[in-house]
This record gives C-alpha cells, sequence and structure tokens, in this order.
C-alpha cells in the first residue's frame, strides 16, 4: 500500500511527518482507483497536482464567501473576484470529471465482452444504470453524480483517518489494543478482507469513538422544506439550518465523559438504546451519506496495515487544535512518527 510507503520513506527523512497532507493525497488516490478505476497517481504527483489544487482553493473560496454575508447572494457572488475564480475552477473539476467518464465510455464500447466480466464499479453502475422505460442518466447527472462522490468521498475520510493516527499515537493503550486485535484477525497477510474486516469489532468501536470525538463534518446545512416550530420559535419554510454535529457529539446529557476519549463506550449494545440522531457523523435520514459502508471499510483496511507495520508516536511538543473548514482538519496539522515493528 502506497500510503504505508510514503510514510516509511517520510520517517526516514525526518522524525515527524504532517499527516493531514499524506492521508488527503492517498484517500483521493483510493477513491479514484475504487469508485472510478481510474489510476490518478495522485500520492506521486504530490499536492501540486492540479485537481489537487483546485479542490483545496475551492474550500478556501467557499469559507471566504461564508464569513462574507455581502456574497451570500449568488448573483453577487458571481460578480465578484472570488466568485469568478470558485466558478472557473469548478468548470476545472467538472472537465476532470467528464474526462474520466468519457475513457470509460469509449472502454464499455471497445471492451463489451470483457466489461460484462469485470466486476462494476461506481461509474460502471452509472453508466448502464436505466429505468423501467430503458432511459439512462443523462451526461450531467452521471457527472454531477462523480463530482459529488469524489469532492465529498475523500476529504472526508481523510479527516478520519488523520485524526485516527493521531489518537493512536497520543493514547497508547488503546494503540496497543488495536495491534493485538489487528494481529490476530490480518496475521502477516499482505492483504486486508472482508471476513477480516467484519471481525475486527474493536477497531470498529475505536473509529466510531475518532469520528464522535474528532467529528468528520462538524456542521451540516439543510433547507427546510416546510416550517419548523423549535422551542417556539417557528422558523419559515426555505430557511436553512446548521447543525452542530460536533457540539452534538460532546453534549453532557448524551454522553458520559463526552471529552474522554473511549472506544469502550461503543462495545456490544451499549449505544444502541441511545437516540439514533446523538451519533451522526454521516449524517442521518434520507440525505444521509451514501458511501458511508465503503468509507468504513476503508479506514479500517488502511488502520489494519497502518498499525501491523508501524509504531505510531506524535510529536508531544506540538499542540494540536481542532479547525473547522468543511471537515474536521488541524490547526497546525497533526506531527506523527511511524517506526517499523520488527
Amino acid at each position: 500500500m502506497k500510503i504505508t510507503e510514503k510514510f516509511a520513506e517520510g520517517s526516514k527523512n525526518a522524525k515527524y511527518v504532517e499527516v493531514f497532507q499524506y492521508s488527503g493525497l492517498a484517500t483521493l488516490d483510493i477513491l479514484l482507483q475504487c469508485a472510478l478505476s481510474y489510476k490518478g497517481n495522485i500520492q506521486d504527483v504530490g499536492e501540486s497536482h492540479p485537481y489537487v489544487k483546485a479542490v483545496k482553493r475551492m474550500i478556501e473560496l467557499t469559507l471566504h464567501r461564508c464569513l462574507n454575508i455581502n456574497l451570500y447572494p449568488e448573483f453577487l457572488f458571481k460578480l465578484s473576484p472570488s466568485g469568478k475564480e470558485f466558478f472557473k475552477l469548478c468548470d476545472f473539476v467538472h472537465e476532470f470529471s467528464e474526462d474520466i467518464i468519457s475513457k470509460r465510455k469509449e472502454d464499455l464500447k471497445e471492451n463489451a465482452d470483457t466489461e460484462k466480466r469485470r466486476q462494476l464499479d461506481f461509474l460502471d453502475i452509472l453508466l448502464t444504470a436505466r429505468d423501467e422505460s430503458g432511459k439512462g442518466l443523462t451526461d450531467e447527472e452521471i457527472r454531477t453524480e462523480v463530482d459529488t462522490f469524489m469532492f465529498a468521498g475523500h476529504d472526508t475520510t481523510s479527516s478520519v483517518l488523520s485524526w485516527s493516527i493521531y489518537s493512536l499515537g497520543k493514547h497508547k493503550d488503546i494503540q496497543d489494543k488495536v495491534y493485538e486485535e489487528v494481529k490476530r484477525v490480518v496475521g502477516d497477510k499482505q492483504y486486508v478482507d472482508c471476513e477480516d474486516i467484519s471481525k475486527m469489532k474493536y477497531v470498529s468501536c475505536f473509529l466510531k469513538e475518532v469520528m464522535r470525538h474528532h467529528t468528520p463534518v462538524p456542521v451540516i446545512s439543510r433547507m427546510l422544506d416546510e416550517p419548523c416550530v423549535i422551542e417556539g420559535v417557528e422558523i419559515p419554510k426555505g430557511s436553512f439550518i446548521d447543525m452542530a454535529i460536533h457540539h452534538a457529539h460532546h453534549h453532557p446529557d448524551v454522553w458520559e465523559d463526552p471529552w474522554e476519549f473511549k472506544p469502550e463506550r461503543f462495545v456490544g449494545d451499549k449505544h444502541h438504546d441511545m437516540d439514533p440522531y446523538s451519533f451522526t457523523p454521516f449524517s442521518a435520514g434520507p440525505r444521509n451519506c451514501i458511501g458511508q459502508a465503503f468509507a468504513q471499510n476503508e479506514e479500517k483496511v488502511l488502520i489494519a496495515r497502518l498499525i501491523n507495520r508501524f509504531e505510531i508516536s506524535i510529536d508531544p511538543e506540538h499542540e494540536v487544535e481542532h479547525f473547522i473548514e468543511v471537515v474536521m482538519r488541524a490547526k497546525n496539522g497533526i506531527m506523527a512518527s511511524f517506526k517499523e515493528r520488527t
């Protein structure tokens, strides 16, 4: 797995390496390969990759807009310098997706028999989907789905992976428990299969606690399709509501010792009696994350491969502070070391 080699190489050149940078490139590479069967070699190119640079800048411009009330109206934002830059970057991102889609269409035409035998990925399903009348998705609909999957699918997973590494390095006793389970389930195999994933119960609890304690998407927005009354205050239809998921995950009325990192709180059926909306790292309801199963399996595989190879430590002199962008990041990054196990 390339990310393990990157961490090993980085740790040879410096005592500590910044985790978010490596994680973001790796999760984008994995998403492109697994969902779109596209080899982007993102980790080799690094943060200078045009798509990576475009997405990073789009997030910066989105945050800039959120902090400037004058840019809230769409027509004013489009006229502003930041808006013009944003939509130019949107065009580039769309073109990147369209290029992947176009090449896959050609492959499907030229290799029809081979494609029938190959396991379908996310893009294949979009391209071959038909409704009862035999009508498929339009090019724009397919591109929109691909854009959403790529944009939302790698940054959130990168956040969870980065905070998982931080949590393993900070809590050595928990790292030992994760390592013991992975060693028992996976052993010295060079891969992690579906059966292994289902057996890693403590790793699952650990990842849930990471997503509770370091909520990957701290705030979720929704638009009301009908009026809503909250504590006697009527909020009109069409209003946008921001839900503070990170705060809900730390509410003392819901969680015992909310600011302590305790994977054991998810062991067995302990959390099953709780309100289903008390733990929503993937949102909830009809608009919840469609890729949550893929993301959770991906995280388990990544953690298993990393912990099987490395003993992880964090820089005790480096202050780590939550910083909310679109996803939960660390204000000054996360500095960690990866020591080869013997």
